[in-house]
């Protein structure tokens, strides 16, 4: 067995035991874990606090180009803002309200 597929289907089990949203992108499910934690940011010189929207799933799953898209997780829309994918089979959607 290669590694590229240990390393798909490793991906795979663990977003299906650690998922905790199903997102809607097109129409199309894409099971994944969503994080709506609050993020530290410097603007000129000064400290805001925001949250940073984000979902992490199976980089197969997004349809490309995923930017500017509407993601609906939970029941929530947002928009995808970019897309980093980590070159292990993973990518993080970083999210918006929409």
């Amino acid at each position: 067995m290669s590694f590229a597929t240990l390393e798909a289907d490793l991906n795979a089990a663990v977003v299906a035991a650690f998922s905790n949203g199903t997102a809607t992108m097109n129409g199309a499910p894409i099971v994944g874990v969503f994080d709506n934690r609050s993020v530290d940011q410097q603007i000129g010189g000064l400290e805001l606090e925001s949250t940073g929207p984000q979902f992490r799933c199976l980089t197969a799953a997004v349809p490309a180009p995923p930017n500017d898209r509407t993601l609906i997780v939970n029941g929530t829309t947002y928009t995808v803002h970019r897309r980093e994918p980590d070159n292990t089979g993973m990518s993080t959607l970083y999210l918006h309200a929409a």
